[in-house]
């Protein structure tokens, strides 16, 4: 399941873990438009410098949507490979994608063209957040480390290992100084981490 909103909040966008995607307007909250066929949705995003819904399925399928009209601008895929996280770049001009074997691929925002791979979470990268000034990428998923890349090549310039279950979500501060993370528990309650995002004189993996 997903959740987002527009930056003007005139648009609201949510899946299920039923084959539905559906766009409500955000001050009547009636339906703009719906679809219900494909696979399920695990990801999806509002650029917000255009009208633009993306979202990532359980079947590798990644779709760039018009908001308004639910015309179809783009599509990528990796047959098989569940969607699990995106992430645009502060100049929206890169698209990052996590998926489920762990691996992260870069897409050129226009034309979905891959740029580069990379290793993310051994198992399945749930969470991806570009740094405000875009030149840092983190990961995160269940085997519980928080990965720090170096965007231009993938290489890990800091690992943590101090969640004590698997990482849901990710963000940076607006100054890219610290790393938030939460880590989300079977049972009981989940966890909020707190990091200084700055590189450490450590081998990060």
């Amino acid at each position: 399941m997903a959740l987002c909103l527009s930056p003007d909040a005139r648009r609201i966008a949510f899946t299920t873990d039923a084959p539905l995607v559906r766009v409500l307007d955000g001050e009547t909250l009636e339906t703009v438009w719906e679809d219900t066929a494909g696979a399920p949705c695990h990801s999806a995003l509002i650029a917000p410098d255009r009208g633009e819904l993306i979202l990532g399925h359980i079947d590798g399928l990644l779709q760039v949507r018009d908001l308004a009209t639910d015309a179809v601008l783009g599509r990528w895929i990796e047959p098989g490979q569940d969607i699990l996280a995106l992430s645009l770049s502060p100049d929206g001009r890169q698209l990052a994608v996590g998926i489920g074997r762990g691996d992260i691929v870069l897409l050129e925002r226009d034309g979905l063209q891959e740029l580069r791979w990379f290793a993310g979470s051994t198992e399945g990268t749930y969470t991806v957040a570009y740094s405000p000034d875009g030149t840092r990428l983190v990961s995160g998923g269940l085997d519980r480390r928080v990965r720090v890349h170096d965007v231009t090549n993938g290489a890990v310039l800091l690992a943590l290992d101090e969640a004590s279950s698997g990482v849901a979500a990710l963000a940076f501060s607006a100054d890219g100084q610290r790393l938030f993370a939460i880590s989300r528990l079977r049972f009981g309650p989940d966890q909020l981490y707190v990091w200084d995002a700055a590189p450490r004189a450590r081998d990060g993996r």
